[in-house]
């Protein structure tokens, strides 16, 4: 559902507020389907799988190295071409 489509009261009914505590070294990427919907020229998406594909293989490196690889991956796949927003958060926990 995109959040800010929907009127206030219909959204306050479907959200639900949830706490967690990520693990040590654990890490959470959050990304606007403008990523995984990317479109190269003969109409590909990008796809879910390319989107875990490329968070493991950079997962050795830093938060910021993580997000840039995910974002400069989905724009090149898309041949620099977008038609959607292409939006990337990541968190890691360092330490307790």
């Amino acid at each position: 559902m995109a959040i800010g489509v929907a009127r206030s009261a219909d959204l306050a009914q479907r959200l639900t507020m949830r706490e967690t505590t990520l693990p040590v070294g654990s890490s959470l990427v959050v990304y606007t389907d403008g990523v995984n919907e990317a479109r190269n020229t003969a109409e590909e998406e990008f796809s879910e799988e390319r989107v875990m594909g490329s968070l493991l293989v950079s997962s050795r490196g830093s938060m910021q190295q993580q997000v840039d690889a995910l974002f400069d991956e989905a724009v090149s796949f898309a041949n620099g071409e977008q038609d959607d927003d292409i939006t990337v958060l990541g968190i890691r926990r360092l330490e307790e």
